[in-house]
């Protein structure tokens, strides 16, 4: 079921029902709204945000009546919902390989991991980068994917109290989500390696190095002097 609601007195929230733990088809149903809704190019609205199950469209107040915005959504989603799931988007299909350095120094939450999970830290690792990931949708900090799915079974607690300091290309956890911090930052998602591949530059053409739908996976290595030199 599409449920539209006031999003602040500039914006409308289009959420997509589906599972507790998102997946494959509802984030893809939310990216597929989106690009009716950019396509549409319904007058007054300005920008559009993915979630894992819900999209923000952003309007201007004074341009444009509310209500007519909201009309126009939902005569948009008629069927996004009901419709079959949708595929991966066309020209979206490369997977790009990232190194990933899973040796203490990167691996900060290395030991929490392994107790928590209850499970050696070479299954762990096995488990994480023998499963391919797609990207969902880009947030948190400029060129910060977030990643899906994560297999079953590794979910992790987020720091009850965040670290001061993640470094840059750190890959993390964070209940049932996992991602790569772009840029170094406070964080508090639990750290399992770290990849030297630069995720946003703003000197480039597209600055951000991934988009929504592209694949992901990961290499892993010990080999931190290789990869940080």
């Amino acid at each position: 079921m599409i449920e539209i609601r006031p999003a602040g007195d500039t914006g409308w929230l289009v959420s997509v029902g589906g599972p507790d733990r998102p997946d494959h088809a509802t984030v893809r149903r939310v990216r597929m709204l989106k690009a009716r809704v950019d396509r549409a190019a319904v007058p007054g609205v300005s920008e559009t945000h993915l979630g894992y199950r819900s999209l923000l469209v952003s309007y201007d107040p004074v341009a444009v009546n509310p209500g007519s915005v909201r009309t126009a959504i939902a005569r948009i989603a008629e069927g996004v919902e009901s419709g079959p799931p949708p595929q991966r988007i066309a020209g979206r299909t490369r997977v790009r390989r990232f190194p990933l350095c899973v040796c203490p120094e990167c691996a900060l939450d290395r030991g929490f991991i392994g107790a928590t999970l209850g499970m050696a830290w070479d299954e762990f690792v096995r488990r994480y980068c023998g499963h391919g990931y797609e990207v969902w949708f880009m947030g948190f900090q400029p060129g910060f994917p977030f990643l899906g799915l994560l297999p079953e079974g590794l979910d992790l607690p987020r720091h009850e109290t965040p670290r001061t300091f993640v470094p840059a290309g750190s890959v993390g956890i964070g209940g049932f989500q996992t991602g790569i911090y772009a840029e170094s930052s406070p964080g508090g998602w639990r750290v399992l390696g770290r990849t030297n591949v630069r995720l946003f530059d703003p000197g480039r053409k597209k600055p951000a190095l991934l988009a929504p739908g592209d694949g992901v996976a990961f290499d892993p290595t010990e080999d931190h002097r290789a990869l940080f030199r």
